[in-house]
């Protein structure tokens, strides 16, 4: 089986990510996804940590909780990924072009503040599979992208956004659901 490049939100996919967490301003008490980590250590295993990312739409608040989180639940020496951070500045698309390149490829973690981004990230990385909890960034992503899972969603984001519900997109409630579609 050929390697696969995946994109995988964090937030309700890999975390548990209640508002009344980030309002207190601490993510610890917030559970793990159940066989999120398992799944994504298989990701690694199948395919290479270089050819695995999170990408996470967040502030920069969130993003420092978030990356506590992983450092709390010991992420990447569970799941083999690279403990390397990238945030995604708001003038991006001002950068050259081969260092931006560089950058997002160098990094297993990349934050970015607007849902767009994620679209200009999966573009840029060339992946070809994403999994997230919203139908509106799946629905955004680049056409190559073929594999679109979308995971756990809120019946009323499928509803608002189900225009954008095609072949590419599989709606899963779990992680054991989700890993024939990424060839697990």
């Amino acid at each position: 089986m050929a390697t696969m490049k995946v994109g995988i939100d964090n937030g309700n996919v890999l975390c548990e990510s209640d508002t009344d967490y980030i309002r207190k301003g601490d993510l610890s008490a917030a559970r793990e996804i159940p066989g999120g980590f398992d799944t994504l250590t298989r990701l690694v295993q199948v395919n290479g940590a270089d050819n695995i990312w999170i990408v996470s739409k967040c502030g920069q608040k969130v993003q420092d909780l978030s990356w506590q989180w992983f450092k709390q639940h010991k992420l990447f020496e569970r799941t083999g990924l690279t403990p390397t951070r990238y945030n995604l500045p708001p003038d991006y698309l001002t950068m050259d072009p081969e260092h931006l390149h560089w950058l997002l490829t160098s990094h297993r973690t990349v934050f970015c503040q607007d849902r767009i981004d994620k679209a200009f990230i999966a573009e840029s990385l060339g992946l070809e599979a994403f999994v997230d909890d919203r139908l509106q960034i799946l629905g955004s992503l680049p056409p190559y992208v073929k594999i679109r899972i979308l995971f756990r969603p809120k019946p009323q984001e499928v509803k608002r956004h189900q225009h954008l519900l095609d072949d590419r997109i599989h709606i899963v409630h779990s992680w054991t659901e989700a890993a024939p579609f990424l060839g697990l």
